[in-house]
């Protein structure tokens, strides 16, 4: 009897496009939270000690990257029209 060896599901992995804006969403991400951490530490030096501080910050930041990402999806699409 040989043992054959048992079938791996296949990945299904997300097709990312240059033309998506992820890219450019997660560069805007990234520098929104550097602003964020500067002008924090600029406006109160114990800010950063804050979680509402924090949370402020990363909700700037996160929505601040979509509406990048969006604008670039939408400006993909007119382009290809």
């Amino acid at each position: 009897m040989t043992q054959t060896e048992p079938q791996r599901p296949k990945i299904k992995r997300h097709v990312v496009s240059d033309l998506d804006g992820t890219q450019q969403g997660g560069l805007v991400f990234c520098i929104m939270v550097l602003v964020g951490i500067i002008a924090a530490s600029v406006a109160h030096p114990l800010a950063l000690t804050s979680f509402w501080v924090w949370f402020a910050m990363l909700s700037m930041a996160v929505s601040v990257a979509v509406g990048v990402q969006q604008l670039f999806r939408r400006v993909e699409e007119t382009d290809e029209e």
